[in-house]
């Protein structure tokens, strides 16, 4: 049985044949401007979180040292919390999905925005 990979294209060869090529740079390609697109977007999405109205209610923010969502530096937003707030960056490689990924310091400032 086959296993459908190119021998010509194996994990220990580095010498791809030029349709592989070709299709590696399309590929790479496609997934640079999709970055910039994404980036844009979430760049305009944070652009008009800024205009949105004051949050009122006690907060606290959390960011992972790993998260590579591009985002303004929290002073820049602090501004739109009137009650109680506090932002936490969170070490250790954390990404964007602080719940499961450090769900410790998550708790932690769930328990302690109930103090505020």
């Amino acid at each position: 049985m086959s296993s459908g990979l190119n021998p010509a294209v194996t994990s220990r060869s580095r010498e791809f044949d030029p349709e592989r090529r070709h299709f590696l740079a399309t590929t790479l390609l496609t997934l640079a401007s999709a970055e910039l697109v994404i980036g844009s977007a979430v760049a305009a999405s944070e652009t008009k979180s800024l205009a949105l109205p004051v949050i009122a209610v006690p907060t606290i923010t959390l960011q992972g040292d790993a998260d590579g969502a591009p985002r303004p530096d929290p002073s820049a937003y602090a501004n739109k919390f009137s009650g109680k707030y506090s932002h936490r960056a969170v070490e250790g490689g954390i990404g964007h999905n602080l719940p499961q990924e450090a769900p410790r310091a998550f708790a932690q400032a769930v328990v302690d925005v109930d103090t505020y």
